[in-house]
């Protein structure tokens, strides 16, 4: 799916033990920023979105993976969420 809500990516981060470091990365910038914003308080996010496609290399980075295997991790979790009932 290219959206799917809060609740699923969050129930999807969560199954797939990644939600902690999500969470960790986005808390960690600035109150006003809009991605912060955008994770505490909207509704839905788009698969393309800038501000996805950055935390998912920002993260990928991290667990030393390359550009083409975090484009399938949240490809793989945007599946996922989009399963997720509520």
């Amino acid at each position: 799916p290219d959206q799917v809500t809060n609740y699923q990516i969050r129930a999807a981060l969560i199954g797939a033990g990644l939600f902690d470091a999500v969470n960790t990365a986005i808390l960690a910038k600035s109150a006003d920023d809009l991605g912060r914003q955008g994770w505490e308080y909207g509704n839905s996010f788009l698969r393309h979105s800038p501000f996805v496609e950055a935390l998912a290399l920002q993260l990928a980075t991290a667990q030393g993976l390359n550009q083409a295997q975090a484009d399938a991790q949240v490809d793989q979790l945007f599946i996922v969420a989009g399963a997720v009932a509520g």
